[in-house]
């Protein structure tokens, strides 16, 4: 579902939302969170990594999903493949990733206390001294797997012993809305994509993250020298979104940009040498079609002043699209006011070198704004831990922060994942 912004749109009517304040504890409290690992991170279909990061048979990734209490390793098998494994083996308990080694390539995947030897699909195919045991049955005796699906090239786990939903239930009709998308030029799965990997851990409980990350009211304050006169301008003067999307706990925005905005050469003369139309500069739709990236998820509104659009496949991944390519957002938390965050930014590949700089110029651009947007949300996130504050306030311009503290909540109260469909 999707509402495109108009005059008399008021989105908290269209998606019959409460418009009363919003409690503040759930965004400081350490037993919350505890619900949230158990009740949301534990249950939901989580998106851990791309199908690229693990391109070759024999690749591993290493990964440590802390809001699940999880370590996991995810490898290409011989057959292709792609596999999930707790980091135990069954021996003795110890870990099966290599000494210090986050990704590889390996053979197989060896116990480094015993080298006990298990095949890339999790199979113990070797015991040292085996006739010492008594009578071990190898078949059960393989290594733990995690519930492993793959969509649009995403890997997504689930740490149930047995999903309350399969991964295509869990994405519903978004899922059929995006699909596709992600073999465009400046997309993860199209052969002439380059990608860039940037992380960080913030200070700052992960649903102010992702909130902060869902309006654009905050950006012309926030950001005055980097990114402020980009999302606003005398038409719109506070950012307002040209659309909302919403296909049940998966939501997207559909930001608003200045069409008439120019770099200023004496104060920004990289970017105006580089990127003519700013780091998010508006395309028109014929320039979008001409690019290769004429797609029903892109823009969703056919806005000719669209900056980019931000799905949130809940609870915690961001896949933006935007005009010079795309960009993924993990955000794992490890706290109740400590989380990663974790991004990488896509790009078709550059033909000369004004658009290597322009990507160059992106990559620069993002990290600003994202150390601006880190160091204000500690300061929220120490605000909120130490005054009496009980209550927040979401004006319609929010309503992406209200929709993903409904849907928090409702997933809390949930007996099934079922449930949330």
């Amino acid at each position: 579902m999707i509402v495109v912004s108009e005059k008399d749109v008021i989105y908290h009517r269209q998606f019959d939302l409460p418009t009363a304040p919003v409690p503040v504890e759930p965004y400081r409290s350490p037993d919350f969170f505890k619900l949230e690992k158990e009740r949301i991170f534990k249950r939901a279909w989580l998106n851990i990594a791309h199908a690229n990061d693990v391109a070759k048979p024999g690749e591993y990734i290493v990964k440590d999903i802390a809001a699940a209490d999880a370590k996991v390793i995810i490898v290409r098998g011989k057959d292709g493949v792609i596999r999930a494994f707790y980091d135990v083996c069954p021996h003795r308990g110890s870990k099966i990733s290599p000494p210090g080694a986050d990704s590889g390539c390996v053979r197989s995947l060896k116990c480094r206390y015993h080298s006990w030897n298990f095949d890339l699909d999790g199979r113990l195919v070797y015991i040292p001294d085996e006739a010492m045991f008594f009578s071990p049955e190898k078949e059960t005796l393989n290594l733990l797997p995690v519930n492993c699906e793959i969509w649009e090239g995403f890997i997504f786990l689930n740490f149930q012993k047995t999903p309350d939903v399969t991964l295509a239930e869990f994405l519903g009709s978004f899922g059929q809305h995006y699909a596709g998308l992600q073999e465009l030029p400046g997309f993860p799965l199209h052969p002439d994509t380059q990608s860039v990997k940037v992380q960080a851990v913030w200070k700052c409980n992960w649903k102010l993250a992702i909130g902060a990350f869902l309006e654009a009211y905050h950006i012309r304050t926030l950001h005055p020298k980097t990114i402020g006169n980009q999302y606003a301008s005398s038409k719109n003067p506070f950012g307002h979104p040209e659309g909302i999307g919403h296909w049940g706990m998966h939501t997207a925005i559909n930001l608003y940009g200045n069409s008439n905005f120019t770099p200023n050469p004496a104060t920004s003369p990289v970017e105006a040498q580089f990127s003519a139309r700013g780091y998010h500069g508006p395309r028109s739709r014929a320039e979008m079609v001409a690019a290769g990236l004429d797609h029903p998820a892109i823009n969703v509104t056919r806005s000719e002043a669209w900056a980019q659009d931000i799905y949130l496949v809940f609870p915690n991944t961001f896949l933006y699209s935007r005009s010079y390519g795309s960009t993924v957002v993990r955000w794992w938390p490890l706290a109740h006011d400590k989380m990663i965050w974790e991004a990488t930014l896509y790009f078709a590949k550059a033909t000369n070198i004004r658009q290597r700089m322009a990507q160059e110029f992106a990559v620069g651009r993002q990290r600003e704004v994202v150390m601006e947007d880190m160091i204000n949300l500690a300061w929220q996130q120490d605000a909120l831990a130490t005054t009496p504050l009980e209550f927040m306030q979401y004006s319609d311009n929010e309503v992406m922060l209200r929709l993903l503290d409904q849907t928090v909540h409702r997933f809390i109260a949930a007996d099934s994942v079922a449930d949330m469909l």
